[in-house]
């Protein structure tokens, strides 16, 4: 799975014979986020911002936990943070640990 973050690119290379990410998290905690050493990654850990019901928020939060990337969530719209910084009001909103906003599940996945 390849991650393009405005220019740059993270990619999570898959095991072939196992098809599990490489890259582990560590343990999970509590409420279902995932906290790991991310010491020189400069996009982990996320944020990810969105409101409970939504499928959106959810179908990228799914996609993020079965990679194991360390994240945290947090259940409300970011609608005035991610205008803000983007100019768009869009649910899901994934703040990178650079700062950076990415907004819109399905290209933030694909």
């Amino acid at each position: 799975m390849t991650m393009t973050t405005n220019g740059s690119t993270a990619t999570v290379v898959k095991n072939a014979s196992q098809g599990v990410p490489q890259r582990h998290a560590g343990p999970k905690t509590s409420h279902g986020s995932t906290t790991g050493t991310t010491k020189g990654d400069p996009i982990l850990p996320f944020k990810l911002y969105g409101p409970e019901p939504s499928y959106f928020t959810g179908k990228l939060e799914a996609v993020i936990r079965f990679m194991e990337l360390p994240y945290e969530r947090i259940a409300k719209a970011p609608l005035g943070e991610v205008a803000r910084a983007t100019g768009v009001v869009q649910v899901p909103g994934l703040l990178l640990a650079d700062g950076r906003w990415l907004t819109d599940s399905t290209p933030i996945i694909a």
